[in-house]
């Protein structure tokens, strides 16, 4: 999982992505994106982290590329210095 690349996506993002943790959603269209909590469903496993999937390049007439990646959630920082 550490080796994914690492997509940033506001928390607003992720929240409105489909989550499909223990399936691939139909509709192959390149770039399109969904949350999976890997593991959540495997008994050995004992930290489900989340990944997301998204829909790549075409490789032929019917396969397509899964993209995966390592979610960082981003916010936005106040930019007015702290009173005290």
């Amino acid at each position: 999982m550490e080796d994914l690349p690492i997509l940033r996506l506001t928390r607003r993002e992720f929240r409105e992505l489909r989550e499909y943790s223990c399936s691939i959603p139909t509709g192959t269209t390149p770039g399109k994106r969904w949350k999976r909590l890997d593991g959540a469903f495997d008994p050995h496993c004992k930290q489900p982290r989340w990944m997301i999937g998204e829909y790549g390049d075409l490789v032929g007439k019917n396969e397509i590329m899964i993209n995966w990646y390592r979610p960082i959630i981003t916010m936005r920082a106040s930019t007015s210095e702290a009173r005290p």
